[in-house]
């Protein structure tokens, strides 16, 4: 058995007549209850120069019009049927958020259908493209989450003819990301429904979707991190190589400069925008800073080991090494200062001011350990 598909369409739009233009409500005053679902499958982008976010998306929208109720049984027991968007009324729901005025409403792909029930239920199913501007915070980059927002609303119809509603307990937004390989990763979504007041009496709703994407972040880990972290190491290391050695300098030297050419590397990759600046921005020009300092402090000691001065050194600096300073830098400055201690010196206490010159490397690998430590800190938790 058929349905009798002609018979049912000559009784809804010949015998009955129905309008397309007019809200299919008894009276004029009547409100009209709407329901919006909609599914994201595939995310296109997230500008993060423009601020833009493009997705594929399946938005059914779902109401009840009283003249498209028919007995199934007169129809051969025909309980549902196809027909073209343009032959009834729609609720005209435009993106508030888009990126441009080309995007308020939806690119849809292809002619959509409309599948009615005999209990006069009518769903509108649209696979749409959509471009929505989405702020975005660079700041935890390239860990970084962002929340889009995709805004409907109906301006041909107030808030009192028109009731829009997502479903109970948001269960109408759904997503399913149909590329693994895609460089966002959707992590949750949710949806609600807002009053737009245009004065004092006049409204209407907004029905507001949420998503929070998170930015799949192994090959920035390889690219960006693990560089940044290893010019770490080699600062700390500089303080280890001995002073007898012409690598101290060299070392300390090429990691500014490798620091250097990273930071000009972030210039380039790293998205920005002017309301906040990216964390490993921020922790490598620190990195920079500390790379230059940690060199300069390799000149000084380097010269003062080489070319100790002929002067003994202050009392003071004795009597820290002396006492549980030089117990925490694993430095006995009586023992070291007769081992080292030969005629050979140019200077009669060149014993000494090389022990102070390693006293110092020492003493600036542990503030450096805990600055470091610190700086990642508060920097990225």
């Amino acid at each position: 058995f058929t349905c009798e598909e002609a018979k049912l369409n000559d009784l809804l739009f010949n015998q009955r007549k129905i309008s397309n233009i007019s809200r299919p409500v008894q009276e004029i005053n009547d409100t009209l209850d709407l329901e919006v679902w909609l599914a994201i499958f595939n995310v296109l982008y997230l500008d993060e120069q423009t601020e833009t976010f493009s997705f594929q998306g399946w938005q059914v929208d779902m109401w009840r019009d009283l003249n498209l109720i028919w007995n199934p049984e007169e129809f051969n027991n025909c309980n549902y049927f196809i027909i073209q968007e343009k032959d009834i009324w729609k609720p005209n729901l435009l993106v508030l958020n888009g990126a441009d005025a080309s995007n308020l409403a939806p690119n849809i792909s292809s002619d959509t259908v409309i599948s009615i029930l005999a209990t006069g239920d009518v769903f509108w199913y649209q696979i749409n493209t959509y471009n929505v501007i989405c702020p975005l915070d660079f700041s935890a980059y390239p860990f970084d989450e962002h929340l889009c927002q995709i805004t409907f609303i109906s301006w041909e119809h107030t808030g009192n003819e028109l009731n829009i509603s997502v479903g109970a307990n948001n269960t109408h937004f759904h997503t399913y990301m149909m590329d693994e390989h895609n460089q966002w990763e959707l992590i949750s979504s949710f949806s609600n429904v807002s009053d737009f007041f245009y004065g004092e009496d006049l409204f209407y709703q907004e029905v507001n979707f949420f998503v929070r994407l998170k930015r799949r972040s192994l090959y920035y880990h390889l690219a960006l991190i693990t560089p940044n972290a290893i010019c770490i190491l080699i600062i700390l290391l500089t303080f280890w190589v001995p002073h007898e050695s012409n690598g101290k300098l060299l070392v300390s030297g090429v990691n500014v400069i490798i620091l250097t050419v990273l930071l000009i590397h972030f210039h380039w990759v790293v998205p920005r925008n002017g309301s906040n600046v990216p964390t490993i921005i921020i922790f490598c020009g620190n990195s920079i800073f500390f790379a230059g300092l940690a060199f300069i402090i390799s000149v000084a000691t380097t010269c003062t080991y080489k070319e100790p001065p002929v002067i003994y050194p202050p009392t003071w600096i004795k009597n820290l090494l002396t006492s549980w300073l030089g117990t925490i830098l694993g430095i006995n400055f009586q023992k070291m200062e007769i081992s080292t201690n030969n005629a050979t010196e140019k200077s009669p206490h060149a014993a000494a001011w090389k022990t102070i010159a390693i006293a110092i490397d020492r003493l600036f690998f542990l503030l450096y350990c805990i600055i470091f430590t610190c700086i990642l800190i508060f920097t990225f938790v």
